[in-house]
């Protein structure tokens, strides 16, 4: 049972929560709370937490002992007690539990802050944390990564330390075991002293543990971050100013009165608990990363790109991430994919299937940045991340993309291109790999220097480089290729054959200095490869000739040659001073250890989806009110009939469709809050899919809604986040026109229209567009035509009261923007071809 102790905080509260709901273990949470006055029950309840709420402040002590009552009772076999300031590492609660499977008694690891006035629990003290480590723990956003690390930093000997009995530990996180912890209770039913109200909580437990001969054990497998004194009371009151420290409540509660300021008592009454499964998770975000194919190019580098950000994106975001293997038949099928990560510009857009209406599509390139830009479908999609500023400016000066026909297009398609500006971001490549240290499974040969890298017939400009003029010093050449007949005899010698990537933590912990020869794919763009960051982070001094990468990324840390002369003088002064080189590799390490691991890039990908409004949320979020997606079919009506239309369309994968209500201003508040809980139920699912529209002006009764339609459609038209209106003033009866205004979209048509007085067509192409026999309640409309032909309901001009005529005046004027373009382009085989007439 893992019990949370609150009293107010709420922030750090909900800090906390967003923790132990990454937890990989099952586990019952009671949070008991000490008469909070800023909402903490209320919120912790509505969240789906089993809380235990007092009458009364009683202090903390009180909390412990209540939570220990109920542990007891239902008898569970593992109690870990923690305040609510604490930042628990996913595996924290498993690894606990077994850690207390072998002792009685265990507590964390921490910072050294965070440990107070228990020094021994600090991480720097258990395991002897170098000083850019400590910096690195300090950072609370670094919780999960530093305990990743600890089997690295902490490897070797006992899971844990040992300190005699008596000695002190930190009650911020602590966890017993039974039956050993009912010993250990002060008296029946109470672990802790009661006395001790707010302070010294772990006196009496301490001597306990001292009588029943059981040291204070601190893991060195289990480190959580403690916000040191953040929750300490702001009361104002200061201890010597109280009439008793330990039994004064008014320190934490200054509301109260001296009278009343010593803890009341009372019954536990009976409590609901909840597990691990049910702690209001809400689905996870699921990641693709399309990459190489791993059979005819195992060694391609955005293989371990791809499965070492994925790892950190599971590890510090929570999500699921999937790999789509260029080798596998099902590259393009991206069922329940809420976001695609191209990592080839190869990877065509148009052939994706069976993805989900909001898919959000990201392109990360890290070469090759003028091939992406040339391939017909970059305008589709969402974010286009450079892993260099170059790159990044280079897109953004190639805007606007063309956006290409998606929806399975036909051979003979007239899709005409839609102009679209992407988002273009910045996200470097980064590293995991000395994560790794010290893990090899097998040992490299030692060198003096060592270059990675492989020969695909496109000369590098290491291969002239003669490690004669490197002697005394050796080198060692590692990478594919290498023994074509090309390769200069001198450069050759050094091979020792290719490896994968899973051995180059070896290679780099055999050698001093690690050269980087940038390709032509990299260098000129600024772009660093994976290769520097890697070696880098392991400790090792980098080497490289892209000097615009270096300057870029690393200021003056990463030296740069400029020829293979220079690079023999650059190796041999480097060598030849063993000081110098470490402090040099050591400020490089640590730079990229604080700036540039894969954490880091998770955290930054994340914050970039959420910046663009990209990151797919459950229920109505906040990112829903944009629509920000490219080739998709928007719904748009005045009352919440456009959201019944969307079961019209889930068949159809590769048609994205969102649905569009518009209220305005002076609509009841009731009847805005319906519409908007409509559109939540309609959101359950997991999508983002249904919208609500509030028209900033009231509206015009003798409008009829027309004035609401205009502005959601121009507003839809300024994100330019639609290819398609479906304006549907009533509902759809059959679901047989969601199939027709699909075909229609596949086949380019320009406006699509339903005919009541026509019988047993159900496809005209070039039909006449006459005012009565169009049903101007459904109709729908590219985003082309809209924009080109001005279309309104309600155009300047002549007034009209007529209800018809306002959805024909917009008809009208998009048709005869479609007769004049045809007239002007004799672009289309068939007179009228981009005109859709269904039968009603």
């Amino acid at each position: 049972m893992f019990l949370l102790s609150t009293c107010n905080e709420v922030a750090y509260t909900l800090k906390m929560l967003a923790t132990l709901q990454q937890s990989t273990s099952a586990f019952d949470l009671l949070l008991v709370d000490d008469h909070s006055t800023d909402g903490t029950v209320a919120l912790a309840r509505s969240l789906g937490y089993a809380v235990m709420g007092k009458p009364a402040a009683t202090g903390l002590t009180s909390s412990w002992n209540l939570g220990y009552s109920y542990f007891k009772e239902h008898g569970y076999d593992y109690l870990i007690i923690a305040n609510n300031d604490v930042l628990v590492p996913r595996q924290a609660i498993g690894k606990m539990q077994h850690l207390l499977s072998l002792y009685p008694f265990m507590s964390p690891s921490t910072t050294l802050a965070g440990a107070g006035h228990n020094p021994p629990q600090a991480l720097s003290n258990s395991c002897g944390l170098p000083p850019h480590l400590e910096a690195l723990a300090d950072e609370p956003s670094s919780y999960q990564r530093v305990q990743d690390m600890l089997p690295a930093l902490c490897g070797g000997g006992p899971p844990y330390a040992r300190q005699p009995g008596g000695k002190k530990f930190g009650g911020f996180f602590f966890g017993l075991r039974a039956p050993e912890v009912h010993g250990m209770e002060f008296s029946p039913g109470a672990l802790f002293d009661p006395s001790n109200a707010l302070f010294g909580q772990e006196n009496s437990l301490l001597g306990k543990l001292d009588e029943l001969g059981v040291d204070t054990v601190i893991s060195k497998e289990l480190f959580v971050y403690h916000y040191k004194s953040a929750t300490v009371s702001k009361s104002g009151y200061k201890i010597g100013e109280l009439s008793d420290k330990n039994s004064d409540l008014r320190y934490y509660h200054p509301e109260l009165s001296l009278n009343s300021s010593s803890p009341p008592s009372f019954r536990l009454s009976p409590i609901m608990t909840s597990s691990a499964d049910a702690l209001g998770k809400s689905a996870a975000t699921t990641v693709a990363f399309a990459t190489s194919h791993r059979v005819a190019n195992p060694l391609a580098g955005d293989l371990a790109t791809a499965r070492d950000f994925g790892a950190a994106l599971a590890a510090e975001n929570g999500w699921t991430v999937v790999y789509l293997d260029r080798a596998d038949a099902d590259w393009y099928d991206l069922s329940g994919v809420d976001v695609l990560v191209a990592l080839l510009d190869q990877y065509e857009l148009p052939k994706i299937r069976n993805a989900k209406p909001g898919l959000v599509r990201v392109a990360w390139a890290r070469n090759w940045f003028d091939r992406w830009a040339a391939r017909p479908w970059f305008g589709q999609y969402d974010l286009i991340l450079s892993s260099s500023e170059k790159g990044a400016a280079f897109f953004a000066a190639e805007q606007p993309f063309a956006i290409e026909c998606s929806l399975r297009c036909p051979p003979d398609s007239t899709w005409r291109s839609l102009d679209n500006v992407v988002p273009v971001e910045v996200l470097k490549i980064g590293t995991s790999m000395f994560e790794r240290a010290g893990r090899a499974a097998k040992k490299e040969a030692e060198s003096d220097y060592a270059m990675t890298m492989g020969f695909f017939s496109v000369p590098r400009t290491a291969m002239e480089f003669d490690p004669a003029s490197a002697l005394p010093f050796t080198g060692a050449l590692y990478g594919a290729g290498w023994d074509h007949e090309g390769v200069p005899a001198p450069f050759a010698s050094m091979w020792r054959g290719a490896r994968s990537y899973s051995a180059m933590s070896a290679i780099y912990e055999a050698t001093k200095v690690v050269v980087d020869d940038a390709n032509t794919a990299t260098a000129s763009w600024g772009s660093v490869n994976s290769r520097v960051f890697d070696a880098a982070g392991m400790g090792r001094l980098v080497i490289t000739n892209g000097a615009l990468g270096a300057t870029e990324t690393f200021g003056g840390l990463l030296p740069v040659w400029a020829d293979v002369e220079d690079l023999g003088t650059l190796l041999k002064e480097l060598l030849a001073d063993p000081d110098a080189l470490g402090a040099k590799a050591a400020a490089l390490q640590k730079e990229v250890l604080a700036k540039h691991t894969y954490r880091h890039r998770a955290v930054e990908l994340k914050a970039l989806l959420q910046k663009h409004d990209l990151l797919p949320e459950r229920g109505l979020s906040p990112a829903c009110h944009k629509v920000g997606k490219a080739n998709q079919l928007c719904v748009v009506a005045t009352t919440e009939v456009a959201f019944a239309q969307l079961p019209l369309f889930d068949r159809f994968h590769d048609t994205a469709v969102r649905a569009f209500a518009v209220v305005a201003a002076n609509d009841p508040q009731d009847y805005k809050e319906e519409v908007r809980g409509k559109a939540e139920v309609a959101n359950s699912d997991g999508g983002c899919r249904a919208h609500v529209v509030e028209a900033p002006a009231p509206k015009d009764a003798n409008a009829g809604g027309a004035d609401l339609l205009d502005y959601a459609v121009e507003i839809l038209v300024e994100s330019g986040g639609c290819t398609h209106y479906y304006l549907a003033k009533d509902g759809l009866e059959k679901g047989v026109e969601g199939d027709a205004i699909v075909e229609a979209m596949r086949k380019g048509r320009d406006l699509v229209a339903f005919d009541f007085a026509r019988d047993g067509d159900t496809e005209v192409t070039g039909a006449a567009i006459e005012q009565g026999r169009v049903d101007l309640g459904t109709f729908v409309v590219t985003d082309v035509a809209v924009r080109r032909s001005g279309a309104k309901f309600l155009p300047q001009g002549p007034a009209t009261s007529d209800m018809q005529e306002r959805p024909w005046r917009f008809v009208e004027a998009v048709h005869a923007w479609i007769l004049q373009d045809d007239k002007e382009n004799d672009k289309h085989q068939a007179k009228g071809d981009r005109v859709h007439v269904i039968a009603k």
